[in-house]
């Protein structure tokens, strides 16, 4: 479960303009209720509420006193039961893509909820027309293997998360795009030595053909040369979370700096409820 709940944060950081709750915007009176919840496809949902021990203090405390309600589509679910292991509520349920989920908390003894978040969880992307050519040309004095595959975009989504594998071995693969995909090779692309973020607003709703290449030493020697290529589809909350994040986090080292905001989506409280769906397929 943990090694789902914040991946995208230790990958890349994503660099915007964003609102949020300020730090300074902190209640100035303890038990302020903080909501934190990180959805996906391929595991239940994990709710973490923690209250603030003192107006302004990072330190929180687990709340294992409050009700949690989860709604699908607006229809309440279930009121989920508190799991010691994990210090969060569970719900037994994995996410679909395409849903609306609310999160409700409610303090003893209230009748309504103190505090609430929702989200939708995006669509996972169509992966289709997969194929690998292993030394396909011959660049630098090496040889360069190639995959292709076709990714369709679609409504209302905003950020994409683009990597590669090995499917023995789980090591993420350094891979570059080809200079003639001018879709990816643009300002607006966001990435490092093993992953690729970009908007789905250089897509504008149509397919799109990728073309990655990485050298062919790369390529598993243990048996036959399998990949997994990923593609995760990136909530607007998640987006927007993360890039306050990540400039909360450089301004943090400036002592000159103005204040940053980190944006949350909890009314009447703190913190994140985002998701995010993964698509993969393999090469054999």
């Amino acid at each position: 479960m943990k090694k789902y709940i914040l991946p995208l944060l230790l990958s890349i950081v994503f660099i915007s303009c964003q609102r949020g709750r300020k730090v300074k915007d902190l209640p100035a009176k303890p038990g302020y209720l903080v909501i934190n919840s990180v959805i996906n496809n391929r595991e239940p949902m994990y709710v973490f509420v923690t209250t603030s021990s003192s107006p302004g203090d990072t330190t929180y405390l687990f709340d294992t006193t409050v009700a949690v309600s989860v709604y699908e589509n607006g229809a309440f679910k279930a009121t989920l039961p508190f799991d010691k292991s994990s210090g969060g509520y569970f719900y037994n349920v994995i996410p679909t893509g395409g849903t609306h989920y609310k999160i409700g908390v409610r303090k003893p003894g209230s009748k309504t909820d103190d505090s609430w978040t929702k989200t939708t969880l995006p669509k996972p992307v169509l992966l289709t027309n997969v194929s690998f050519v292993d030394s396909a040309i011959f660049q630098n004095g090496e040889w360069i293997s190639e995959i292709k595959f076709r990714m369709t975009d679609g409504p209302d989504q905003d950020k994409y998360r683009l990597l590669f594998y090995g499917y023995q071995s789980g090591n993420y693969i350094p891979f570059v795009v080809t200079p003639i995909d001018h879709v990816l090779t643009n300002n607006s692309t966001e990435r490092d030595l093993t992953a690729m973020v970009f908007s789905d607003n250089l897509l504008a709703g149509n397919s799109h053909e990728f073309i990655v290449r990485f050298p062919s030493g790369n390529i598993i020697k243990s048996g036959p040369p399998r990949f997994i290529i990923e593609m995760t589809n990136i909530s607007k909350e998640y987006d927007e979370y993360v890039s306050s994040l990540g400039s909360y986090q450089r301004q943090a080292r400036n002592p000159f700096s103005n204040p940053v905001s980190i944006y949350t989506n909890v009314y009447n409280g703190l913190g994140i409820f985002a998701g995010y769906t993964i698509k993969y397929d393999t090469i054999p």
